[in-house]
């Protein structure tokens, strides 16, 4: 007589390990812990699949570092100077808070939405003598932001590179000052960069980077002057803060600027011969503003 196999089907095959399961649950743990020993190997392999996926993955991503283009680089490292300044400068603003407690709630209306704004133009030109240190910016006397003599205006970022979720005081806090309005037609204006002969005197004062990133300012307000082909020069100065490393320099808060930004940076300083006790800064832009397309004209007060 034949025997019959019955045929395996999934019910029967769960039914089965379900009622092994249960014979094993009810054995006493001496008995059953052999079979771990040999699901043993198993974890190891789980351990090694995801250490060798996280090592792929270093590896891909330090490639890839490797392989940024010349644009990507310089994109990035513009970013990383437009967030240290935009933490240095923060950082200066909460000490003004601080040292000026009763003005604290009119500032924070100036830089909020409430007498301050910053009207965004595209430069359209600049001034073709090397003697002359100046450009010219698509928005006038009429139409938005009503640009006047004496504005600060600001660096500013193409439309694309933007961060659409910025506020406005984000987006002038990362930037820095490179001149003002010196001229207005109804259309356009012209701005005198910092750099510019004539620029100055204006009062600054300088601050020291932390470790942390943020910038401690020194008390003295000595004053900048500009002095053409891309360079200025704190005149007469206290301090040698090259030497100190007091290397940013930044315009104080005032009327006109709803808060301390900066103008640049500090590359060298000189003893003045005549004066041993004081010295001369060599102050220079964080960027050449001749390569701006964009930039931010500072509305305070209107």
């Amino acid at each position: 007589m034949r025997l019959r196999l019955r045929r395996l089907t999934k019910p029967r095959v769960f039914a089965l390990l379900m009622g092994i399961a249960a014979v094993l649950a009810l054995l006493p743990t001496a008995w059953t812990r052999w079979p771990g020993g040999l699901l043993q190997p198993l974890g190891w392999l789980q351990w090694s699949a995801p250490s060798a996926t996280r090592a792929a993955e270093r590896s891909v991503r330090d490639a890839g570092s490797e392989w940024l283009s010349p644009g990507q680089a310089r994109e990035l490292t513009e970013q990383i100077g437009q967030l240290r300044r935009q933490l240095g400068q923060q950082a200066v603003l909460l000490a003004d808070l601080d040292r000026q407690i009763a003005e604290v709630t009119g500032i924070r209306q100036e830089l909020g939405a409430g007498r301050a704004q910053i009207v965004i133009a595209a430069v359209i030109g600049f001034d073709a003598s090397p003697q002359r240190q100046t450009l010219t910016i698509n928005k006038g006397s009429l139409g938005e932001g009503r640009i006047r003599v004496g504005q600060w205006v600001a660096a500013g970022v193409p439309p694309e590179k933007r961060d659409p979720q910025a506020t406005g005081r984000e987006l002038l806090a990362r930037q820095w000052l490179i001149g003002k309005v010196s001229t207005v037609d109804p259309y356009r204006s012209w701005v005198q960069l910092t750099t510019d002969r004539d620029f100055g005197p204006q009062a600054v004062r300088v601050a020291k980077v932390l470790p942390d990133g943020q910038w401690q300012t020194a008390n003295e307000e000595p004053v900048l002057y500009g002095l053409g082909s891309g360079r200025m020069r704190i005149h007469q100065a206290k301090g040698d803060y090259f030497k100190s490393r007091h290397i940013v320099v930044l315009v104080p808060r005032s009327g006109d600027l709803p808060a301390a930004l900066s103008v640049g940076y500090i590359k060298g300083s000189r003893r003045l011969p005549e004066a041993p006790l004081f010295y001369d800064l060599e102050v220079e832009p964080w960027a050449d503003p001749r390569e701006l397309t964009y930039v931010y004209v500072i509305s305070a007060g209107s």
